[in-house]
């Protein structure tokens, strides 16, 4: 098996997982890390043991040995690095959003088609047991055609400054769900109306709503806030109905299955996204990658998540930022 050389640009804390993310697949190695602040830098290296560390991403792309990069920087900073490395003939796994706006989103899609490379946008739940089994019966015709979904996304007060405050809740979180309900139902969004609230006095709301109807009748609702307690101990917050003509199908990320009862208090424990056992993280990042690093090794395109679905999640998070700001519904028109 060949040996896949990646780079990684971005060192912030999810950064670091993609990092951990790598090490447990056998065959990759990370070669060369990037990030503008030199101190964290400093920090990777001695922790990881990455050979090259660069603070110029225009440096790491150049590198002839790359197969393949990572791409974890802020949901703004995407576009610069993703075309750098298109030029440079590297393969892309981007964080998601894929952008902020659909017009980066396009300039991507544009450059690395051109270029013959894969571009891949990091939905993770498509790669969540739980998410992506409901797609399976779903497809199966268990559930019937689905007509209604609810999901909820929520998080702590404290991330709402690292995050809630960086980007709108809808686009950094409630993007997740939209992406599924468009991956559930099949079918394009017809309108949407978005509601936010305020509260703890942000660059972005932390409290979002999002209903949207998709054409053939099937209707959506997404809650996404950042106003649970550090004291609660629950750390993530995530639940899914979806609701079909033949049977309904139930996510529930608050109980985790794993609670510790300690001295300071109960804590839920992450098992989902990111777990850690054996030594290695484990889970749906850890697939999800390893899914792109076998599209890459294969010369095969990924197919789980396309270039176009992330910009339509995109399209529909923007649209419902839109309606929560003119206070009225948007209509979509795919035609565009």
């Amino acid at each position: 098996m060949k040996t896949l050389r990646a780079g990684l640009i971005g060192a912030g804390s999810f950064g670091e997982l993609h990092l951990q993310a790598y090490q447990a697949i056998p065959g990759v190695e990370v070669v060369a890390v990037c990030d503008s602040n030199k101190e964290r830098l400093g920090e990777i290296t001695g922790k990881y043991q990455v050979a090259r560390t660069f603070t110029d991403f225009r440096d790491l792309c150049r590198l002839p040995e790359l197969d393949l990069v990572s791409i974890a920087t802020p949901e703004n900073a995407h576009l610069e690095p993703v075309l750098e490395a298109a030029r440079a003939g590297k393969h892309i796994f981007l964080e998601k959003p894929i952008a902020t706006s659909l017009e980066d989103s396009q300039k991507m899609v544009d450059a690395t088609s051109q270029a013959g490379v894969f571009l891949m946008v990091g939905h993770i739940l498509r790669f969540e047991y739980r998410y992506a089994s409901t797609k399976r019966v779903i497809e199966e015709g268990e559930l019937g055609r689905v007509v209604s979904i609810h999901a909820r996304r929520n998080r702590a007060r404290s991330l709402y400054p690292v995050y809630g405050n960086r980007i709108h809740g809808l686009v950094v979180n409630g993007i997740h769900d939209i992406d599924l309900c468009l991956w559930y139902v099949g079918s394009p969004v017809r309108r949407v109306r978005g509601f936010t609230r305020n509260i703890q006095g942000g660059k972005n709301p932390d409290i979002n709503w999002g209903f949207v109807e998709f054409e053939g009748g099937a209707v959506a609702c997404f809650e996404t806030h950042w106003m649970i307690p550090e004291q609660s101990g629950v750390t993530t917050a995530d639940q899914m109905q979806v609701i079909g003509t033949r049977g309904v199908a139930n996510i529930d990320f608050v109980h985790s299955g794993l609670n510790l009862w300690k001295d300071s208090g109960q804590q839920v424990l992450n098992v989902s996204y990111d777990a850690w056992f054996q030594g290695r993280l484990w889970g749906p990042l850890v697939e999800e990658i390893s899914y792109f690093c076998d599209c890459v090794r294969d010369s095969r395109p990924p197919s789980v998540i396309t270039p176009s679905e992330a910009q339509n999640a995109l399209r529909v998070a923007l649209a419902l930022v839109e309606s929560a700001e003119r206070e009225t519904d948007v209509e979509l028109d795919w035609a565009e």
